[in-house]
């Protein structure tokens, strides 16, 4: 007998030392212009978080605490991803991440057309002008007027835009914005008003027009602007 209770005893002993996974939620945000993003939430403080996108490339993420945040490009096909996280006490996590595809706002070369006369007429001080050919993938296309416009093609079609600006000269940014607008029939004024409460909120807001998702937001002295179809 009391073999049979030393071996449970010892049995007991090995539970104890069984470390458990490490409990995390997870959200997902696909609305951006240019990257589908991943949070993680923990109960444990989190040490680092390593993948690799679709193509290979390592993720970015930033970590604080116990929480982190992922960017990764966004793409016309679903893709998924493994997720290895690493916690200060030494638990690990696993996590396969599945992103759904995005959809494209148009044609590259169409868009172009479209954009680029529509922004000289609506501005002639407007600087901003899409080139006729990019690489896919996510491409810086312009840095005039204090605005930085970055946009996101894949199989030569456009799925989002981002813009970045800290010293908007000559109202650049509404520029690209409502010759957007003007392009797409995606004339609101909530989209507007959604500009104007980032500005003097600065929170987060957007707007969806004709199935175009208008995304404002305001962090220091940066304003950032994203615009994605979501319908």
């Amino acid at each position: 007998m009391k073999k049979v209770i030393l071996g449970i005893a010892f049995l007991l002993a090995l539970t104890g030392c069984t470390s458990k996974e490490a409990s995390i939620d997870i959200t997902k945000n696909q609305d951006e212009g240019i990257y589908d993003y991943i949070y993680g939430k923990s109960d444990e403080t989190i040490k680092s978080v390593s993948g690799e996108d679709q193509a290979g490339n390592t993720l970015n993420v930033d970590v604080a605490g116990k929480e982190f945040q992922a960017a990764v490009p966004a793409l016309l096909n679903d893709q998924s991803l493994d997720l290895k996280i690493e916690y200060s006490n030494g638990n690990e996590s696993n996590q396969k991440i599945k992103l759904k595809g995005r959809l494209a706002i148009d044609e590259y070369p169409n868009f172009v057309a479209l954009m680029n006369d529509r922004i000289v007429q609506t501005n002639d001080k407007a600087k901003t002008e899409f080139p006729f050919t990019v690489e896919d993938g996510i491409t810086t296309v312009s840095d005039v007027n204090g605005v930085k416009t970055n946009i996101n093609v894949q199989d030569g079609k456009i799925l989002g835009i981002n813009m970045t600006s800290e010293s908007d000269v000559d109202k650049e940014m509404a520029t690209i914005i409502v010759a957007f607008q003007e392009s797409y029939h995606a004339n609101n004024e909530g989209v507007s008003d959604a500009y104007n409460n980032a500005l003097d909120s600065k929170k987060k807001t957007s707007f969806e027009s004709n199935g175009f998702k208008f995304t404002f937001e305001k962090n220091g002295n940066e304003l950032f602007a994203d615009i994605a179809k979501v319908k």
